[in-house]
């Protein structure tokens, strides 16, 4: 705020030894998560395990879910199948809200968000672009396949950061008729993973 103020000349501290620790880098998990991509809500997990050099040995058949949080900043394991745009200041790399951030974003009614819903039927038509416009008025063309794709990393990211582990192989529930379609546009979408 521009002011400044005198620190006191005597400000009285103590010294602690602190525990040696080891930064190290998260495993790579060998066993698929799963990520079940609803029409109204997503959630992903993987079960729990333990893995000791390179072998996933499973510890019970408990599920550890991705955490997100709720518009009242609670844990829930739910994310609304949302995705909002925040700005479209840098044009080529949109900044998006996903879950209960696109849904707070729905409630800014005088700000004009795009807010998108029911983006399960997308994955027929991944190559369609959608309008993306922001509170400043700023309009964009992205194709529906790379939307998904932030909404799918985001929701791995999340499953990433409670299991402190890296994700290698992913598994997407899909309807029996269009699994070619799903797998095929996964495949595409996120080809840094194995898409099961």
């Amino acid at each position: 705020n521009g002011r400044f103020e005198r620190i006191q000349e005597n400000i009285p501290a103590h010294c602690l030894q602190l525990l040696d620790f080891i930064v190290k880098e998260p495993e790579i998990l060998r066993m698929p998560v799963a990520i079940d991509f609803g029409t109204a809500s997503t959630t992903a997990g993987v079960l729990d395990f333990k893995q000791e050099s390179g072998v996933a040995e499973m510890l019970s058949e408990k599920i550890r879910h991705a955490v997100f949080y709720d518009d009242n900043g609670r844990e829930t394991f739910i994310l609304p199948t949302l995705v909002g745009v925040r700005s479209l200041k840098d044009y080529k790399n949109p900044e998006y809200a996903f879950g209960y951030e696109a849904l707070e974003l729905m409630s800014y009614v005088e700000k004009n968000y795009t807010v998108f819903y029911d983006i399960k039927r997308w994955i027929a038509y991944g190559d369609k672009a959608e309008e993306l416009t922001d509170s400043e008025g700023r309009r964009v063309f992205i194709k529906r396949k790379d939307i998904l794709r932030e909404f799918f990393i985001y929701v791995i990211h999340a499953l990433e950061d409670y299991i402190k582990g890296k994700v290698r192989a992913v598994h997407f529930s899909a309807p029996v008729k269009q699994k070619r379609t799903f797998q095929k546009l996964f495949q595409e979408m996120l080809p840094e993973y194995v898409v099961e």
